[in-house]
């Protein structure tokens, strides 16, 4: 911008300002935390997939049941009234349709989203410390990381969420994310 810029060719004290150094976009803020933490879920899940306990197995089961034949199932034909998160299981079927029925994957790509979802809230709540440290923690935890598959990562987020969007009373998501 020119000291003598023109707006319909009218000039203004305000046109003689120095512009602002430019900052980074808002979208590149957000994405160096997502891409921290789905790049520690890929490291947990390249490590801990061949290890998932047994209870993962089972809501890897009901999910591909969910996503392959629309059953409520812990074995094909064979309905159920339970299943210990159905959020868990519900997020995991939709995955398996996303992945062509590799319900392992679908585990893997949900632990990515959820660590990638709680080191941007972390970020917006902390700043770059909260975002680096939190997620790096909730991975090198015992007991989170021997539960891949099961919904501890996705419970971890959502308390994270719930007091990102609960600070300050604001209780809607935004179109901007604030």
């Amino acid at each position: 911008m020119t000291a003598t810029a023109s707006v319909r060719g009218r000039t203004s004290a305000a046109d003689t300002t120095a512009p602002a150094a430019p900052r980074p976009p808002r979208r590149l803020a957000r994405a160096w935390p997502a891409a921290w933490g789905a790049l520690l879920g890929a490291l947990l899940f390249a490590v801990a997939r061949r290890a998932m306990p047994d209870d993962a197995l089972i809501s890897l089961s009901f999910a591909r049941n969910l996503a392959e034949h629309g059953q409520w199932a812990l074995t094909t034909g064979i309905e159920s009234n339970s299943a210990t998160s159905p959020l868990n299981i519900w997020l995991l079927a939709g995955l398996d349709v996303v992945t062509a029925h590799r319900a392992v994957v679908a585990a893997g790509l949900l632990l990515c989203l959820c660590l990638a979802t709680t080191a941007v809230w972390l970020h917006r709540l902390g700043g770059s410390v909260a975002a680096l440290l939190g997620p790096a923690l909730l991975v090198t935890s015992p007991v989170l990381s021997s539960a891949v598959g099961l919904e501890v990562f996705l419970c971890a987020a959502v308390l994270v969420g719930l007091v990102r969007y609960g600070d300050g009373g604001r209780w809607v998501v935004t179109r901007d994310g604030s």
